[in-house]
């Protein structure tokens, strides 16, 4: 079993996945990239001047509406290039030396939105698809952004938008224009029996556990595990000092940041005062 559990800022989620390692390889990537939230475009152009042996052809145009905060640390050329990509509906072709890029939908005019929670917060990483009104056929897909926003291409005019994310009830938006506006997406709560949370700073759902870290548990803390011991969160098991992470049964535990595995340095730079919850998930 693969637990997961997320560290959401005031501005963003922080999606963090631990996994205990024997060991630890030294020295740097070939391709080592920490994006934030950059369109791919010019995410591509970086890699192509820091690389101009790999030869890689795409149309700005076609990419500048996605964007990506992945974190890259890898020797080779592909996976860069992939990671980079992550879920937004891009086609990445490998042929010989070269790799050519394209985006899987194309059109003059694009849908725009943005997604929230009911607490106004972004819905970060929800997949926005485009469906057909007659017959709900997919006619392409987005990804939302660090805040909540999408931006996919499609000339097609009137759609019907279906938002999904984990976590959060499917959500239907028909529009008759491109600009889709704010969505207000639900988030799926559960009720338990024989369970009692007392204060507000943990709330149990039916995909995952959400816990709020006090102001004080904050000041006191320097890195992230720092903070995980202070919170006591009773699923994981965390001694001051490491930078372990695993459940209470000693079964190890993913950490990532904005979707994309982060690093012990990560964890250690991060800013405890931006940290809003700690969300823990378990996968089967």
């Amino acid at each position: 079993m693969l637990s997961t559990y997320r560290l959401r800022s005031k501005k963003t989620l922080l999606t963090l996945i631990m996994v205990a390692m024997s060991c630890i390889s030294a020295g740097a990537y070939e391709y080592d990239y920490s994006f934030d939230n950059t369109p791919i475009s010019e995410a591509i152009i970086r890699i192509c001047k820091d690389h101009p042996d790999v030869n890689i052809t795409f149309i700005y145009k076609e990419l500048d509406n996605y964007k990506t905060s992945a974190r890259i640390h890898t020797d080779d050329a592909y996976e860069a290039l992939r990671l980079t990509i992550g879920l937004n509906p891009i086609s990445i072709i490998k042929k010989d030396h070269n790799y050519y890029i394209e985006a899987l939908q194309h059109g003059k005019f694009c849908y725009t939105g943005r997604a929230i929670g009911s607490d106004n917060e972004p819905v970060v990483a929800a997949t926005v698809m485009l469906l057909a009104p007659k017959d709900s056929t997919v006619i392409t897909y987005g990804i939302t952004d660090e805040a909540g926003r999408f931006s996919i291409p499609c000339d097609k005019q009137g759609v019907v938008g279906k938002l999904s994310c984990l976590g959060y009830e499917t959500t239907y938006k028909e529009s008759s224009t491109f600009d889709m506006g704010t969505i207000l997406m639900k988030e799926l709560p559960i009720n338990l029996q024989s369970v009692k949370v007392e204060g507000d700073n943990a709330l149990l759902l039916s995909d995952k556990s959400i816990y709020r870290p006090t102001q004080r548990q904050k000041d006191a803390s320097q890195t992230a595990t720092d903070l995980l011991v202070r919170m006591a969160i009773p699923q994981l098991n965390v001694k001051l000092g490491s930078s372990v992470v695993t459940t209470a049964s000693n079964q190890p535990v993913a950490i990532y940041i904005d979707y994309v595995p982060a690093s012990e340095n990560d964890l250690k730079m991060m800013r405890m005062s931006d940290v809003r919850c700690v969300e823990y998930l378990e996968y089967p």
